[in-house]
């Protein structure tokens, strides 16, 4: 299965859920294989995946930019955007991934940026995964969801390329001695302490959510317009 993921909640993610509901629309023009949208606290479409014991292939999928090299965003507009720390995005990720970590056969950190940058974004996440055996991959240039064919795309030096030939793949095996050194044993995590404060953090964040979408619409109905949809759905 491939899971689009974005580490901001439904109510807070911006002009991601347009890009990402286009990106499984073109996929699933193109494909049989099941893809689903994960926003950060609402993992429910998981339960499938646990109980069928399937692969998980999963895209962190926000907006990235050189000038802020450790943070992802949820908005293309940096003028209304929201950052989020990377080390936070993966705090997120093992909140939501937590009981299917061991079903997830690759990660995919999907945003904008150059080479370099995106490559130690991802080294950097690795360092806060709790589990991190899986490879990991970064792309470069100006990264698009799937097209109408089903194709991801990438624009560098004004070329447009398909994406996956800019990945770099990080495997568990390039990480150094100190940083293996560094991190908690899987073993000496309470693994069920953790997962009961996942829960009750899910828990609270499905009510704030109420709230916010609440808010969201009183706020919609004031509006006299609305703004017309991207044509591009670029990360």
């Amino acid at each position: 299965m491939i899971v689009l993921y974005v580490p901001f909640a439904h109510h807070a993610a911006g002009d991601l859920t347009s890009s990402v509901e286009h990106w499984k629309k073109n996929h699933q023009l193109n494909s049989s294989h099941p893809i689903r949208i994960i926003f950060y606290g609402d993992d429910s479409d998981l339960d499938t995946a646990l109980l069928a014991n399937e692969p998980l292939e999963i895209f962190i999928c926000a907006h990235g930019a050189d000038e802020h090299p450790n943070q992802l965003a949820n908005n293309s507009d940096f003028s209304k955007t929201n950052w989020l720390d990377i080390k936070e995005v993966a705090a997120r990720f093992n909140s939501d991934f937590l009981i299917v970590a061991h079903q997830i056969s690759a990660i995919h950190c999907y945003c904008c940026g150059s080479d370099h940058k995106n490559k130690a974004l991802a080294s950097l996440f690795r360092t806060h995964l709790l589990r991190s055996g899986m490879p990991i991959f970064s792309y470069g240039g100006s990264l698009f969801g799937a097209d109408h064919k089903g194709i991801l795309w990438a624009v560098k030096g004004n070329q447009k390329i398909q994406a996956r030939d800019t990945a770099y793949i990080l495997f568990s095996r390039e990480e150094s001695l100190g940083e293996l050194s560094s991190r908690k044993h899987p073993k000496e995590v309470d693994w069920t302490a953790l997962h009961e404060q996942c829960r009750e953090k899910r828990r609270e964040q499905f009510f704030a959510g109420i709230k916010e979408r609440k808010r969201k619409n009183r706020d919609a109905h004031r509006e006299a317009s609305f703004s017309s949809q991207k044509s591009n759905y670029n990360f």
